[in-house]
């Protein structure tokens, strides 16, 4: 638990929490791309298979051969592999898709076709009819998109038919009668059966082919595509490459002629110049003649247009792209400022069904256009990422696609010369397809380097939530969170903690509003509580009662049986589809509190009204298989509505535990997959030493120029402040604007130039004058907080106005400078190539204050650095804009951008290193815990919904829990103490109730930055000791000696004296007693018990229990997370956050808690692993030390007391629900002795190490004596007899220091007791007691003893 969890970190393959795309679903070709780099030409990969290929349009294209390929004779055999992309299906079993005709007769009345009954393409009837007795060989393919590759092959002396699709054998066939004679072919037709679709790669053989050869043709590369013998002989007697033309590789000049074919896309341009484009050059368009044009184009069943536009005059009548020709498909027009695009579903009859969008675009401004049809749903417009307007019809007759060979028009309108267009276009690219929201997303966020290529990325990943906070990893679709906790730790980082009301909205059904659409959904969830028989919670739902459904509901019900079923809601149009039966047969499992469970819902459609849904709990398919879901009627629900995660409805009914890794795929993902999710790798921290980017720096000024160094960089920001003595205003240098160039962080005023304050920056440092703000005489200290950027600035035009840029992205930290427009929406790029959560821009030329911006929090304003208050005009820092990953908007007030000079600092989250956000207050001085995935070496707070001070805290003016020493950054105030806070080594605590840090219920930005981590794993080695010692009467004595540092120690007074546990949770000053039920001590002045732990062992004062002479002393010590500041864990894996310091190697943590008063409440223990002895003390309540031990105190009325000898207790109010003990957390009841209301507890837990430690029984052989077998030697025991029937025996502790003779006894204050002889022994597997040893304590005949043992 050092920082970031790692998961299957050494699975194989690389890490996936950090890939957007982690399953990986190809790419996608374009049909055609016209970048326009001084020409109209189509620069997709072609119209082939491999470069160009034959385009026929199904109406009149085809390609005669003149000649026969063939000799005839007995043994004629002949063998044809193509390549075919077919564009629009077959209907009708009466007429196929022509393919090709070919003759062995003479009469060209054998084909091979492709036919349909169905009209869907998934079931595509490939045949192959013989011209001689018109017997025919078929197969029932499922036939994919795009290019398929087929071989048929015939052998006239066995009458036999072989057909392969895509290298696999589908059919062997007899057809009956010798079929002799020369070979006759015809691409595209026969008898008027013309085919629609594309071919490329034809090759004929004079033999048979075996299945090998096939494998070569089908896997065939560019490389030899003009390779005549292919296969390395003389068989192939043509070969058609159609590159350009029908001729035949060969030279046996069996060359075809071609009517009505197309090799390629390239357009004829007119009046068209090229000039400075989107990516490189587009095309400029003058308003009255210009245009380009194709030669007939394919035909298409489904399309999609993706173009750039930059126009002058948004309000102008003018044709972006269309065909609309004689038959009319599609047109994408501007008209009067509003874009429209049209399907035309009758053709020539030109009734439409439009999308319109308006004020989505404004004037010389490049736009993104995208537009898809699939021929029967609502089409889909989308500007600039965002799908607009609203479809004009939506039922599939209007929304039909009319199939024709038109032209492309580009920039105009076929004859209509009113539709002229005047601007620039650039990037039009058409598929044959329609595209998902993530292909469009790939579109819009293209390169210069991907706009050149033919393919998109096709992402099948429609939104990522990885739930540091509500932000979608694809950029698409960020949520907005209410009450939400984001620091907390989850499966893989952080995860989202929901109450039950909690919930982020997402402002989008994510395109998934057809119920015929496929979908998975998935994610990692963990329980606080168990619904009830018959109740539920909710993971996604609706924002407001049942009329607003999303596209999905998923839920986990409670059964009678205590399990919980998931199930999944599926809404569209006012109806649910649902599983009727999904109470009874849906996904059961039962659950653990604590525990992360893998879910994901594949939905897959089968035809309209019915889909099929399976779900995947930790990886594996459950409850019925595919069980198929049917439209209900009787459901009254409104259209799929804005997704919603945490909540049911206003109802009620919400999600109650941590959600983690929200995925959401645009399909229904194969088994495989599912698995490659529920095995997700974690990624490691990408910067193991946070110091090389970030440290602060203390000096004491000497009043002489000098150099600051030892900083472990070269600082490119350097923050100064004067800690005491007189004030000073914070300095502010950077390497962008200088040396001698100073801001005051406290202040408003321009940029100052002092020639005495940081005059250079230098290797792994700065250097400083004399002036009394950064180095005087007089002995005064100071500190530095120095940042790393990217050294020397470098030009950055990414925004509208040029900016020097010096960024680290790989730290999430910018320093940008440029020069204003005072033009409210200009923009400016940061750098970082992430999306900044806080921003902070200073005006250099004028007396104006600083402005603060933040993404986290949803405030609709932005903070004054130099100030206390919270300002709402976010249009005018902003331009109510948040930043993307290139760029940041500006607004136009002079803060921000007037046309002088500014300098801005962009910070992003990384994990592991830096961390922006907020958190809610408590108002108590045990305030809320702040998860952050790394030990804070630095923060700042800053109180949003209220004017306060920012607070900065520090690991080196402070380096010690709590952080006390307090600097304001919008005050010149010295340094003083107050708003403490706790650093952890993944996070912290608020530990005041000061308005600054934690006021009750008010919302706190955060920025944390990571200190260098301990990376010492904890072992078994050293990680117990013990140590003897006579008391000396001193107050500051080091007690060394351990080999290690520890965490818990347990001293006794060897005579009658009470124990002393100390713990490094807790913190060395604080002592609990065994012997009675007393809160919390605390141990100082010339009394002190405690004052350290040590690197070899502790420091201890003259405290009558630690150090009084002549007394002597025992010490046990147990070491826990191994680190070297002794700072524990928060640990989220309990529905109650505690604090952990865990040994997992040796079985042993020390778990501080609040307790809730809630019964079956969990906390987290950190051992990964059921805990076998759990001793548990609140520190504010004179209670009990409550003891449990697996397989004896097993039921909730059981447990043990430490500080009592008595036997078993059985009560009706339960300390310990041991039911719900699980490898991660230990449950407790609801009485004040485990978990009172706001009360603190401190718990030390221990499980069974084999070979270092071992939690067990015995029975007692009184005068037999007995062996105990531990598997390894022990060093320390701690025994109890169980079964007393005086209710008195007490327990016992011997170790291996002081020998087998001198048992202590902690349930009393008293002297350790001397028997006469030996009544244990540690042996080398063991504990041996001898025949002699008859007492009660440790060996009363017939009696059960529980022990722990410690090597």
């Amino acid at each position: 638990m050092l920082g970031k969890r790692l998961i299957n970190t050494g699975g194989v393959g690389a890490c996936t929490t950090d890939t957007t795309q982690i399953l990986n679903a190809g790419s996608t070709q374009s049909l055609a791309l016209y970048r326009f780099e001084d020409n109209a030409n189509d620069t997709a990969s072609g119209t082939g298979k491999f470069g160009k290929g034959a385009v026929f349009n199904g109406s009149n294209s085809e390609i005669t051969l003149p000649a026969a390929l063939s000799d005839g004779s007995t043994t004629d055999t002949n063998c044809i592999s193509f390549w075919f992309n077919v564009g629009a299906e077959v209907t009708s079993s009466s007429s196929g898709n022509e393919i090709m005709s070919f003759s062995k007769s003479g009469s060209n009345t054998g084909k091979i076709a492709l036919g349909s009954t169905t009209g869907n393409f998934s079931n595509e009837t490939f045949s192959v009819t013989s011209d001689v007795a018109n017997q025919y060989t078929y197969i029932t393919e499922t036939i994919p998109a795009g290019w398929n590759h087929a071989v048929v092959q015939w052998n006239s002396s066995t009458t036999r038919w072989d057909i392969y699709i895509n290298g696999q054998a589908k059919s062997t066939s007899t057809f009956g009668t010798n079929e002799q004679g020369k070979l006759l072919l015809k691409f595209g037709n026969r008898s008027s059966y013309y085919f629609d679709g594309k071919l490329d790669q034809v090759r004929v053989f004079n033999r048979s082919l075996s299945s090998s050869e096939v494998s070569t043709l089908y896997n065939e590369t560019s490389s030899t595509v003009n390779t005549l013998q292919i296969l390395g002989d003389t068989s192939c007697i043509a070969t058609y490459t159609f590159e350009g033309n029908a001729q035949d590789l060969s030279g046996n000049y069996y060359h075809g002629s071609a009517s009505n074919i197309t090799y390629d896309y390239n357009g004829t341009a007119s009046n068209v110049t090229y000039t400075t484009g989107k990516f490189g050059k587009g095309a400029a368009f003058n308003g009255s003649n210009s245009q380009i044009s194709t030669s007939s184009f394919a035909s298409l069943s489904q399309v999609s247009i993706s173009m750039w536009v930059n126009m002058p005059d948004i309000s102008q009548q003018a044709g972006l792209i269309a065909r609309y020709g004689t038959n009319r498909e599609f047109a994408i027009y501007m008209y009067s400022g509003t874009l429209t695009a049209s399907i035309y579903y009758n053709g020539n009859n030109g009734n439409a069904t439009q999308v319109t969008a308006s004020t989505y675009m404004s004037n010389d401004t490049w736009h993104h256009i995208a537009y898809t049809a699939n021929g029967s749903t609502a089409p889909k417009l989308y500007i600039d990422n965002v799908e607009v307007g609203s479809p004009q019809y939506t039922d599939s007759t209007r929304c039909a696609y009319y199939t024709s060979s038109e032209p492309l028009d580009i920039g105009h309108f076929a004859g209509i010369s009113a539709y002229n267009y005047e601007g620039k276009i650039d990037q039009v690219r058409l598929f044959d397809k329609e595209l998902s929201v993530g292909e469009i997303n790939s579109l819009y966020n293209e390169t210069a380097t991907s706009a050149a290529l033919g393919t998109i990325d096709n992402p099948s990943l429609l939104a990522y939530y990885k739930m540091a906070d509500a932000t979608d990893e694809t950029g698409n679709y960020d949520g907005t969170p209410t009450s939400v906790d984001f620091n907390v730790e989850g499966k893989y980082g952080f995860a989202g903690k929901f109450t039950g009301s909690s919930k982020i909205v997402i402002p989008s059904d994510l395109g998934l509003r057809d119920s015929n659409l496929p979908f998975t959904f998935s994610l990692w969830i963990n329980f606080d509580d168990m619904p009830g028989n018959g109740n539920f919670r909710a993971i996604t739902g609706s924002a407001s009662g049942n009329t607003s459904r999303g596209p999905f509901v998923v839920n986990m019900y409670g059964t009678s049986s205590g399990a919980v079923t998931a199930s999944l809601e599926r809404y569209y149009s006012g109806l649910m589809y649902y599983n009727s039966n999904y109470n009874s047969s849906a996904a059961l499992f039962t659950y653990t509190p604590g525990v992360w469970y893998h879910l994901c819902f594949v939905y897959t459609p089968i035809s309209d009204g019915t889909s099929t849904a399976s779900v995947y709990i930790n990886g594996s398919q459950s409850g019925i298989t595919n069980p198929t879901y049917t439209l209900d009627t009787g459901q009254n629900r409104a259209s799929a509505n804005n997704l919603v995660i945490g909540v049911y409805s206003s109802s009620g009914y919400g999600w109650r535990g941590k959600l983690d890794q929200i995925r959401i795929f645009n399909r229904g993902i194969s088994a495989s997959e599912v698995t490659t999710l529920y095995n997700e790798i974690q990624c490691a921290n990408t910067i193991s030493t946070p110091e090389s980017y970030f440290n602060t720096k203390l000096w004491t000024g000497d009043g002489n120029a000098r150099s600051i160094t030892g900083i472990g960089f070269d600082p490119d920001f350097v923050w100064i402040k004067k800690r005491g003595n007189d004030t000073k205003s914070h300095r502010v240098f950077d390497s962008v604007r200088g040396a001698n160039n100073v801001i005051y962080a406290d202040l408003n005023n321009d940029q100052d130039t002092p020639t005495n304050e940081l005059t250079a920056f230098v290797s792994g440092g700065f250097s400083l004058g004399n002036a009394s703000a950064v180095n005087d005489a007089a002995s005064d200290t100071y500190v530095s907080w120095n940042w790393k950027a990217g050294g020397t600035a470098v030009a950055n035009n990414d925004g509208t106005i040029a900016s020097q840029v010096s960024a680290s992205p790989e730290s999430g930290f910018s320093i940008v400078k440029y020069t204003g427009s005072g033009t409210a929406g200009s923009t400016v790029g940061h750098g970082l190539s992430a999306k900044p959560e806080l921003i902070i821009i200073k005006n250099l030329d004028g007396d104006i204050g600083w402005i603060a911006y933040d993404t986290v929090n949803n405030v609709i304003g932005y903070l004054h650095l130099e100030d206390s208050l919270l300002d709402s005009r976010r249009s005018w820092a902003v331009n109510n804009t948040d930043p993307t990953s290139t760029l940041v908007t500006l607004g136009n007030n002079q803060a921000v951008n007037n046309t002088g000079n500014f300098i801005m600092y962009c910070f992003h989250s990384v994990d592991g290193y830096q961390r922006i956000g907020s958190y809610i207050g408590n108002g108590s001085t045990v305030g809320p815990f702040v998860y952050t995935g790394f030990e804070p070496a630095w923060i700042i707070i800053k109180q949003i919904n209220a004017d306060n001070h920012w607070v900065i805290k520090d690991n080196k003016r402070s380096t010690s829990n709590p952080r006390e020493e307090r600097l304001k950054a919008n005050v010149n105030n010295i340094e003083d103490t107050g708003a403490d806070v706790d650093f952890f080594t993944n996070g912290f605590q608020i530990k005041s109730s000061s308005n600054e840090v934690n006021d009750n219920n008010d919302t706190y930005l955060f920025y944390a930055i990571a200190g260098n981590p301990d990376t010492t794993a904890p072992t078994k080695a050293n990680s117990f000791g013990i140590k003897l010692y006579t008391g000396d009467d001193s107050n500051n004595r080091d007690i060394t000696g351990l080999g290690f540092k520890p965490d818990f120690l347990w001293i006794k007074r060897r005579g009658s004296e009470p124990h002393a546990l100390y713990d490094s949770v807790r913190g060395p000053n604080l002592q609990l007693t065994t012997h009675n039920t007393d809160t919390e001590a605390t141990n100082s002045g010339s009394y002190l018990g405690m004052s350290s732990f040590d690197a070899d062992g502790f420091n201890v004062g003259n405290n009558g229990g630690t150090n009084r002479a002549p007394h002597d002393y025992v010490a046990w010590a147990w070491k826990g997370l191994d680190h070297d500041r002794n700072l524990p864990a928060i640990n989220n894996d309990g529905s109650i956050t505690s604090l952990v310091s865990a040994n997992i190697e040796a079985g042993f943590s020390i778990v501080s808690y609040r307790g809730n008063a809630s019964s079956g409440a969990t906390v987290g223990h950190g051992l990964g692993g059921e805990l076998d002895f759990l001793i548990v003390k609140s520190t504010n309540l004179t209670q009990a030390w409550n003891v449990y031990v697996k397989g004896v105190t097993d039921t909730n009325a059981k447990y043990l007391r430490l500080n009592e000898p008595n036997n078993i207790y059985t009560t009706v109010n339960p300390r310990f629900i041991p039911g719900n003990f699980n490898d991660n957390v230990f449950s407790i009841g609801s009485d004040n002795a485990c978990n009172g209301n706001n009360d603190d507890y401190i718990a030390y837990c221990f499980r069974s190490i084999s070979g270092y430690s071992k939690v067990g029984t015995y029975s007692g052989a009184g005068s037999s004596g007995k062996t105990i077998s531990t598997g390894f030697q022990p060093r320390f025991i701690l025994i109890k007899r169980i079964d007393d029937s005086s209710n008195n025996t007490s327990w016992a502790i011997y170790d291996s220091e002081r020998g087998g003779t001198k048992p202590i006894r902690p349930n009393t204050s008293g002297d350790e007791t001397s028997a006469s002889t030996t009544e244990i022994s540690f042996t080398s597997t063991g504990i041996s007691i001898p025949t002699s040893s008859t007492s009660g304590l440790i060996n009363e005949s017939g009696d059960t003893y529980i022990y722990l043992a410690i090597s």
